[in-house]
């Protein structure tokens, strides 16, 4: 019973982080301005961020990103996903592409979604490049995607939460007996 939509028909806004020399806005201190490589599936990784001065960021408004908002690596490994977390708001990026934060999908849905065989599917019919792939804003806004009312996206999220915290800890234990 659940409707099907298309990204562009869900999201407000569907954009792209800084492409244009985005090394020239480097700083000592600042936000953080995330690349792709800062992308997870499902998480960021603050590990080697790049910085980017407050007043440069606060011109280049369009990249900044809020809580909530899903950013979705486009060259690399295109399709990968993780949404913003209140810690990052206020970032930057570069060359990401950014779904801003939809009325009618969770952030948290929208990145299982994402990071899903299914998506993944749609990443691969539509990427290109020989040197590296990429997607472009053009090919994610006509992804399918399923869309459940908000308390069957809270529960699948909740759901998909549990099942990884089963399979860490599995695998904690099944290190565990191969190092004894």
């Amino acid at each position: 019973s659940w409707k099907v939509a298309r990204i562009r028909q869900v999201v407000p806004r569907v954009g792209v982080g800084v492409v244009v020399n985005p090394s020239s806005y480097f700083a000592d201190g600042g936000v953080p301005f995330l690349h792709g490589s800062n992308v997870q599936e499902g998480w960021i990784d603050l590990s080697n961020v790049k910085r980017m001065s407050r007043a440069d960021s606060e011109t280049l408004w369009r990249s900044k990103l809020e809580t909530g908002d899903v950013v979705v690596v486009r060259a690399g490994f295109p399709g990968r996903a993780a949404a913003v977390t209140a810690d990052l708001a206020g970032a930057n990026c570069a060359s990401v592409l950014i779904l801003k934060r939809s009325r009618v999908l969770l952030p948290e849905y929208l990145v299982m979604c994402l990071n899903s065989p299914v998506c993944r599917g749609q990443v691969q019919a539509a990427q290109y490049g020989a040197a590296q792939e990429q997607i472009n804003v053009s090919d994610i806004v006509d992804f399918v995607l399923p869309l459940p009312p908000r308390a069957d996206q809270a529960a699948a999220v909740d759901e998909a939460a549990t099942r990884r915290q089963l399979l860490d800890r599995t695998t904690v234990a099944l290190r565990a007996q191969v190092n004894l």
